[in-house]
């Protein structure tokens, strides 16, 4: 399969430069369209990728075997053995999916715009469909699909839907402005909060007293009388338990201010996320349901300058609030978790040099109290610096695309562009835990000894690259990947040993043996804008 996986790879990415070779450029210009003073252009994006993936859903590869012997002491003597398959899955993925974007911008005048963007997808938070995923055939025996017929009915369905990405009203004078509908939001570099994926209902009040300086508020809703969608949440009524109405709206307030200098930018925030119902949890089956809120706060500040061919980077975010338990016999929470960034760039001729070191801050994997020391981040399911430790496999965190959380890297490489159609990045990355976890392991009684993990700060080092081809102009063609080499918080638990003790029992214990392996992927794509 590797094998295979590769030849595909080395096939296709031969086939775009043949391509690029009998590529003529055409003209391909935003269409726009003038009544008045009214300015409507319009523009979009077709893009389709190919995916391969290895142990990206557990980080074992296939065959490994979980081993149990039981022995007598002191004679050493087998009384029990027994070998079984840890994972009875594969875990391999190879895949194609497409998106289209469609977007209109109509500027009615010098003051006031309007944008709306259309987005391709299987739902409110997907924005691709996955090729011959047509969502109602069977296997086994005949398959069936929903738009062809006759004797072999499968395939020629219609993919994906159209969903609202953005749709926003902005009016703007010199000294200040207002924008409100759905709109993409960041703050900062995006180590805290990056919704600029889908995006957030919100109102965005700005002021520029002087030349550069920006001062603005916002207000986005997050929830509205919807189950909970946080991380940190199960599900959650729409009622309390006895049935009258309970808020449980999610809500976020910023304020905000940056300033651009000539040559240094520095910006600075203060966000405040009231979720009235976070959590919701039913002790006792039949019982009633108790629901949990939180407080968040968040505190950023970043700068960054420039000195010659030099950057250097800068950001801190600080976080505080508390997690509110309703449930008996439970104590609240606080929030407590903080992230760094700080980053040097090295502008050399048509080379970038990169040398960056971020932390978020974690929760060890045998930490039971109520505080969350660990990171909050609010982020898309992009990638944020890594391809496969992040974006691909579950973090420190234990969660997918969960940024920084519970994570330190330090990561070293550049980005050059050999031609004026060819570029190439590669990025290596050192990572560690902030605090120790044992990801694919968990405590607790192994025949009937107590156990504890191998709970490790070592998550393993990772090597990115990333190849980018022009193919004519607004066409281009890339070719992307990581092999993510795993360290011991990644480990399973293989095999067992348990050696029983006749005369006295309190003195059985067991041994164990470890194992885990690297996770890779690689994607390849190819995008039009226009």
């Amino acid at each position: 399969m590797k094998k295979l996986a590769v030849i595909v790879m080395v096939m296709v990415f031969a086939l775009g430069f043949a391509l690029a070779a009998y590529a003529a450029d055409a003209p391909s210009d935003t269409a726009v369209v003038a009544q008045g003073d009214t300015k409507i252009t319009i523009g979009g994006e077709i893009r389709f990728r190919g995916e391969y993936t290895h142990d990206r859903y557990n980080q074992l590869s296939d065959g490994s075997q979980y081993t149990t012997t039981t022995y007598i002491n002191p004679f050493g003597v087998v009384v029990y053995s027994n070998k079984g398959p840890i994972t009875q899955n594969n875990d391999h993925q190879a895949y194609t999916d497409g998106r289209v974007k469609i977007n209109l911008d109509a500027k009615v005048s010098d003051t006031v715009e309007g944008y709306i963007e259309l987005e391709s997808g299987n739902g409110t938070n997907s924005d691709t469909w996955n090729w011959g995923n047509t969502g109602n055939s069977t296997y086994g025996g005949i398959a069936t699909g929903s738009g062809a017929t006759g004797t072999y009915a499968s395939g020629n369905s219609q993919v994906g839907g159209m969903f609202i990405r953005q749709a926003w009203i902005k009016y703007e004078q010199p000294m200040y402005g207002v924008k409100v509908g759905h709109q993409l939001l960041i703050l900062g570099n995006g180590l805290f909060f990056d919704h600029t994926r889908y995006g957030d209902d919100a109102i965005v009040v700005f002021v520029n007293p002087v030349k550069n300086f920006t001062i603005a508020a916002l207000t986005a809703k997050f929830r509205n009388g919807t189950p909970a969608t946080s991380a940190l949440a199960a599900q959650n009524p729409a009622s309390g338990p006895n049935g009258t109405g309970q808020a449980n709206d999610s809500d976020a307030y910023v304020l905000l201010a940056s300033y651009k200098g000539s040559n240094f930018n520095v910006s600075g925030d203060i966000t405040a996320v009231n979720d009235q119902a976070i959590y919701q949890n039913t002790p006792i089956a039949g019982g009633p349901t108790f629901t949990d809120s939180a407080q968040v706060w968040n505190f950023g500040l970043r700068g960054d300058g420039t000195i010659g061919p030099v950057v250097l980077r800068g950001d801190l975010e600080v976080q505080a609030g508390k997690y509110i338990s309703n449930q008996p016999f439970t104590n609240d929470g606080r929030f407590r978790g903080w992230a760094g960034l700080a980053g040097l760039d090295y502008n050399i001729g048509p080379a970038k040099l990169t040398l960056e070191t971020a932390y978020g801050s974690g929760k060890a994997g045998n930490d039971t109290s109520t505080d969350t020391p660990t990171f909050i981040t609010s982020l898309g399911n992009d990638q944020h610096y890594t391809y496969v430790y992040e974006y691909r496999v579950k973090s420190a965190s234990g969660l997918v695309s969960s940024g920084l959380a519970n994570t330190l890297y330090i990561k070293g490489g550049g980005n050059v562009n050999i031609t004026k159609q060819l570029s190439a990045e590669t990025y290596l990355y050192w990572l560690q835990a902030a605090k120790a976890v044992a990801l694919n392991d968990a405590a607790g009684f192994v025949n009937g000894v107590p156990y504890t993990p191998n709970y490790s700060k070592n998550l393993g080092w990772e090597l990115d690259a990333k190849v980018t081809y022009a193919l004519s102009k607004n066409l281009k063609y890339w070719v992307e990947g990581g092999y993510f080499w795993t360290g011991s918080a990644y480990d399973y638990k293989t095999g067992v040993a348990t050696y029983i003790n006749a005369t006295t029992p309190a003195y059985t214990y067991n041994t164990y043996s470890y194992g885990r392996d690297n996770a890779y992927a690689i994607r390849n794509g190819i995008q039009l804008n226009f």
